[in-house]
């Protein structure tokens, strides 16, 4: 994850897009932008991402088996305690830099969030600390409880 006090410059290649992403990132915190670009569709062509990370839903969870993947929830206790995957390690967003170390190696990371904003970010700091990683971008909101194996609130 960036550091809050780091300059961002947005890239992308609709400036509405970019507003958007500049407005969501001033809700959780990164208001020191110190530019953006708005270029066509293909400008970057021929230069290697370093690394991609593959998005499912929820229904996603039943093609892996437990024993092959790591479910991490980085929505805040509150929320987890609304109800989570029964197999849900639980990192909270803010807390997951101090707490990288008790993420899993060997397995896939399978993250998720209440509508995908932070997961994502998430997913992104996991890569960079050398983790394989699977977006869940969907929606799990307060009471929801994500997959198969569901543990309801209270549990």
């Amino acid at each position: 994850m960036v550091p809050f006090e780091e300059h961002l410059i947005l890239v992308g290649d609709d400036a509405t897009v970019l507003d958007e992403a500049q407005r969501m990132l001033a809700r959780i915190g990164y208001d020191r932008l110190q530019g953006r670009m708005v270029a066509e569709p293909g400008a970057f062509a021929g230069h290697e991402l370093e690394r991609t990370i593959r998005i499912v839903n929820f229904d996603g969870l039943t093609l892996v088996g437990s024993d092959e993947r790591t479910i991490l929830d980085v929505r805040d206790t509150w929320e987890y305690e609304t109800g989570h995957h029964r197999d849900a390690l639980h990192i909270p967003f803010h807390d997951l830099p101090e707490r990288i170390g008790e993420v899993p190696r060997g397995r896939p990371v399978w993250v998720y969030c209440a509508t995908g904003a932070r997961a994502t970010i998430a997913a992104s700091f996991l890569v960079r600390s050398g983790h394989e990683v699977v977006l869940i971008d969907d929606f799990c909101l307060p009471g929801d409880v994500p997959g198969e194996d569901r543990v309801p609130a209270g549990v």
